[in-house]
């Protein structure tokens, strides 16, 4: 486990980042969360499941950016992972290189997750891919409620 304190420095990346490119990525990570979880209760309608791991990573990242780190049980809760699944698919990204797990130095019983320095530019990476393929004013706009999936 590595302290918390030592990794902080990843989620001062954001404050060196320009800050336009800095919320349209994490508007295009919150819209494609958003867009991944209405896919996701589509599918659980017919019994069929998503592999939750880019939803994992993007939730970690939104943490990191927002500068509101995510412990296990949150990314659960947001990604409908059940509790019972969300320990292995974390152990998988551990071991796959994508995730560092950090005590809160506050409370030690408490976790949070972090991506590595490959992970993170993987994401982001993934998100210019995801920004290219929309409309250049739907990728430059600020994150609200009204915007995601109104009809």
């Amino acid at each position: 486990m590595i302290e918390l304190a030592s990794t902080m420095a990843l989620a001062s990346l954001a404050q060196g980042a320009d800050q336009r490119c800095e919320a349209s990525l994490i508007w295009v990570a919150t819209a494609e969360l958003n867009m991944r979880q209405q896919l996701a209760a589509l599918f659980a309608n017919v019994d069929l499941h998503c592999d939750p791991t880019f939803d994992i990573l993007l939730e970690v990242y939104v943490g990191l950016r927002s500068g509101k780190l995510r412990t296990p049980g949150a990314i659960a809760n947001t990604t409908g992972v059940p509790g019972s699944s969300i320990t292995r698919w974390i152990k998988f990204l551990e071991r796959r290189g994508f995730l560092q797990r950090h005590k809160d130095e506050i409370d030690g019983r408490r976790i949070f997750l972090t991506l590595t320095a490959d992970a993170h530019a993987l994401v982001e990476q993934a998100l210019a891919t995801i920004a290219s393929s929309r409309p250049p004013a739907e990728a430059a706009q600020t994150p609200t409620p009204s915007l995601f999936f109104s009809r």
